[in-house]
């Protein structure tokens, strides 16, 4: 059956582009310059319909390739210097660009949109140049058929998989020496920031390449306990370094809490006797009291701050700024973050989300771990578990892990590094201390007991 081309019709068709996609990819990558890689695996500068759009993607790829961090002032600068700056319309569409920074999973998704655009117009043009070579009525009609093939052909391999401008391994030579000398001379200190638990510290490393992570888990399952194993861990480790340097507590569900579970954890004293006093027929008393007598003097140089009176996000960020002006912060954590909204009265989603954008702003602006609990909520018809009230805040986050029943912790995103499966722990509760099961029964088998006896032995051997 012969088609007949109507060019009216075409004409009347509006060319396939998404300026809304174009400013929302280009102001993820303003706003978080390490996305480069991705974002330009699957889309390219041409892939862009306006052309202003085009110029602005061309500058940051340029600015990425030059190894230069992408912000509004490098770009712009690069703009500057190919005089491009007035005709993608100055510094303003800039920053009303940067404005529309969204999350690394909007980003990537907005990308793809871009690129099926443009890959949507290659289709038109190649039907266009095939029409054309039909009304030429070529002698030999086999070698146009092929013609116009070879053109189709070229289009799926550029979109196959998104995986637009990739380079060749074979091609980035450079880039692996760039790598193997950083991995050589990658001598440096690594950061005190850490979960404080034997085996999984050596599985995940500092957290100084993270930026949010998010605890998931039920309440009662022990995400404080895991925070507060974090927040002393990492302050003992500024300690001995003699690093300057201190860890932030914004806890939302009980004041005082993190101070008596830290004061427990350091001494090996059981919370419960923290709380309610010593029993006076327990025999155990007195080496309590002496392990408390120890470690006493040690809290005013503790370089741990408890924000107690702070209650919004607000507070939240007023404090950091506060103390980061006065020590580098190296650690924050917020306990539990949905309880900040409760007290101020507000259910909705959207504030949970922009809540989590915020939190992903300060950490980045800081580059510095921020440990957010946050209680979990089971989804019946999809069978997942999720943040409760927000997945923005799971979407922001750098690395994920979830406690699950009888203590099964399970690292299920991670910025450097793989993550893995089900690791058993073993939660001391009174003491507020958390080990492996392997690092657990290494300990029982060298009979150092820990919050019940001798703690010299535990204390080191939990570094």
């Amino acid at each position: 059956m012969s088609i007949k081309p109507d060019p009216a019709q075409d004409v009347m068709r509006v060319i396939p582009q998404a300026f809304d996609a174009e400013r929302d990819v280009l102001g993820g990558l303003l706003c978080e310059g390490p996305l480069a890689d991705d974002v330009f695996a699957i889309v390219q500068p041409a892939d862009f319909y306006h052309t202003y759009n085009q110029q602005i993607a061309e500058c940051i790829l340029a600015v990425h390739r030059n190894k230069v961090p992408i912000d509004l002032t490098t770009v712009m600068e690069e703009l500057r210097r190919r005089d491009w700056l007035d005709e993608v319309g100055g510094p303003g569409y800039l920053q009303a660009l940067e404005g529309h920074g969204l999350t690394r999973f909007h980003t990537l998704k907005y990308a793809r949109i871009v690129a099926n655009r443009a890959t949507a117009r290659d289709l038109i043009a190649a039907g266009r140049e095939a029409v054309e070579i039909g009304y030429e009525a070529p002698e030999d009609a086999l070698a146009a058929i092929n013609q116009c093939a070879e053109r189709f052909l070229a289009i799926a391999k550029r979109s196959m998989g998104g995986k637009r401008g990739l380079r060749a391994w074979q091609d980035s030579g450079e880039d692996f020496e760039d790598i193997y000398a950083r991995a050589v001379a990658g001598r440096r200190e690594l950061s005190a920031a850490r979960l404080g638990i034997d085996g999984l510290d050596k599985t995940i490393g500092p957290l100084s390449d993270q930026r949010v992570i998010v605890l998931l888990g039920k309440r009662g399952q022990g995400k404080t306990q895991l925070a507060v194993n974090a927040v002393m861990s990492t302050a003992y480790e500024l300690r001995n370094r003699k690093e300057h340097g201190q860890v932030l507590v914004f806890s939302f569900e009980s004041e005082g809490m993190y101070k008596e579970r830290g004061l427990s954890w350091a001494s090996h004293v059981d919370n419960r006797d923290i709380l309610h006093g010593f029993p006076g027929n327990d025999p155990g008393w007195q080496w309590q009291r002496k392990a408390l007598d120890d470690w006493w003097p040690e809290l005013p140089t503790f370089p741990v701050s408890d924000c107690e009176d702070v209650t919004d996000e607000d507070g939240v960020e007023a404090q950091w700024r506060i103390h980061a002006k006065r020590c580098p912060v190296k650690l924050v954590v917020v306990d539990y973050w949905q309880a900040m909204n409760r007290r101020l009265g507000r259910r909705e989603i959207e504030e949970y989300d922009k809540l989590a954008l915020r939190f992903k702003d300060l950490a980045n602006e800081y580059a510095c771990p921020t440990l957010i609990l946050s209680q979990e909520t089971y989804d019946k018809q999809t069978k997942t578990a999720s943040a409760k009230n927000s997945k923005t805040i799971e979407e922001v986050a750098t690395m994920v892990v979830r406690l699950g029943e009888d203590s099964k912790f399970s690292c299920e995103k991670m910025r450097r590094g793989m993550a893995f499966g089900v690791t058993k722990l073993v939660l001391d509760k009174a003491t507020s201390r958390a080990w492996t099961e392997e690092a657990h029964e290494r300990l029982m088998a060298m009979g150092k007991a820990y919050g019940g006896g001798a703690t010299e032995s535990a204390n080191e051997y939990q570094g």
